[in-house]
């Protein structure tokens, strides 16, 4: 039987706690937006690596010309798209900024008011005739 060197108040507290282990914590979904952005970056590295080695081997460096163009301009546009949304939701006005800014207190969620209506415009008047005004005078 092997030798046990724990003092006997740590022994004691491990088989108390046996069958008692902390649940794993729950990690945080990945949003499809943020996926889609990770799998096109990778995507793009890939192939940049691709076309490295097709030129090394090939002694052909023309595929660098469409390659990378095509590749980064598509990372570009997703990237791009992923950045507009996270600036429309986390900015005053979008769904997340709003939900994080709520009162978690109370039940009632009292929405901001609406910004102050434009002021209306007067109505245009016609001006007079010249006639007008002289049968008037």
């Amino acid at each position: 039987m092997p030798q046990n060197n724990l003092p006997p108040e740590l022994v004691a507290a491990l088989i108390a706690n046996l069958g008692h282990a902390q649940p794993p914590k729950e990690r945080k979904k990945t949003s499809f937006s943020k996926k889609l952005v990770i799998i096109n970056g990778l995507w793009a590295a890939f192939m940049t690596v691709a076309a490295l080695v097709y030129a090394w081997f090939a002694k052909d460096t023309s595929i660098f010309s469409y390659m990378f163009p095509s590749v980064y301009g598509e990372f570009t546009v997703c990237a791009a798209a992923y950045v507009m949304k996270a600036m429309k939701e986390n900015t005053e006005g979008g769904l997340t900024y709003d939900m994080a800014m709520r009162d978690t207190t109370t039940t009632d969620f009292v929405p901001p008011p609406d910004p102050a209506p434009p002021p209306k415009a007067k109505p245009k008047t016609k001006p007079k005739k010249a006639e007008e005004s002289e049968e008037s005078a």
